[in-house]
C-alpha cells in the first residue's frame, strides 16, 4: 500500500481530517480554493502598512494558540494567506475554521485600527 494511502486511512479514521467538499467552498467569499497542494488563499489589503502588521500580529498569536500554521507573505500593506493541511496536502475542516478566523482577525483589525 501506498504511504499516502495509508495516511489518508489514518487522518480519515483518527482525526476526521478529510478533505472538504464544494458545498463548504461555496459557504466562503474572498477564499479561492486552488490545487497542487491543495489549500485555500485569501488576499486582504489594508489602508495603511502598520494596520497590516497588526493584523499579522493577532495572526500569528491565533495561529499559535491554534497550532495551526498558514504560509503568510506581507508586502507593505497588503497580506496574502495561504492555508492548507500539510499532512495530507489538502483542504480540511480545520482549514475552513482558520479561514473563518482570519476573516474575523481582519473584520477586527480594521475596526480597531479605525478606532484608535
Amino acid at each position: 500500500m501506498h504511504v499516502l494511502d495509508l495516511m489518508s486511512e489514518y487522518f480519515d479514521s483518527t482525526t476526521g481530517a478529510t478533505s472538504i467538499n464544494e458545498n463548504t467552498m461555496q459557504k466562503f467569499t474572498g477564499w479561492e480554493k486552488v490545487a497542487s497542494p491543495e489549500r485555500l488563499i485569501r488576499d486582504y489589503d489594508f489602508a495603511s502598512r502598520p494596520m497590516a502588521l497588526e493584523f499579522l500580529r493577532q495572526l500569528l498569536l491565533y495561529e499559535d494558540a491554534v497550532n495551526h500554521h498558514a504560509k503568510i507573505v506581507i508586502d507593505y500593506d497588503h497580506v496574502r494567506v495561504e492555508v492548507y493541511t500539510h499532512d495530507i496536502d489538502a483542504v480540511t475542516e480545520r482549514d475552513v475554521e482558520y479561514a473563518d478566523s482570519v476573516d474575523q482577525i481582519y473584520m477586527d483589525t480594521n475596526y480597531t485600527c479605525q478606532n484608535i
